[in-house]
């Protein structure tokens, strides 16, 4: 207020320079004012935004992947068939009543693994 007073005496008795004094004040403050106003609305807005963002978009999880010393089994069903196969595998050749995965039980694996094998390249070889 007290800006405005010292100008309102120099306009009386300078006017032309006064008015253009009270011009420059008036556009120097109002640059000032509404640079400062206008970044507080924009960093406002960015920030409501961002948040906004955040709260309403749902969160995307990655592809599940399942490894078994670097293994990776994807998450379409193969790993639910893979451990209904290996539960079949419990117990082969062991004799005992057992819920363990023993060593000749994987023999056991082998050989059928081997032997399918075997079958498909006579039938690809077309040998039946």
């Amino acid at each position: 207020m007290d800006e405005l007073k010292e100008l309102v005496g120099m306009v009386q008795q300078v006017p032309e320079t006064a008015l253009w004094i009270l011009g420059g004040f008036a556009f120097y403050k109002l640059f000032i004012f509404g640079s400062v106003v206008g970044a507080v609305q924009s960093i406002l807005k960015l920030a409501i935004t961002k948040w906004h963002h955040f709260k309403t978009t749902p969160v995307e999880l990655p592809p599940q992947k399942v490894s078994i010393d670097h293994l990776v089994i994807t998450h379409d069903g193969s790993k639910d068939m893979l451990l209904a196969q290996l539960t079949r595998l419990i117990g082969k050749r062991v004799g005992i009543g057992t819920g363990y995965i023993h060593s000749a039980s994987v023999e056991w694996l082998r050989e059928a693994i081997d032997e399918k094998e075997i079958a498909d390249r006579e039938e690809k070889a077309g040998i039946k």
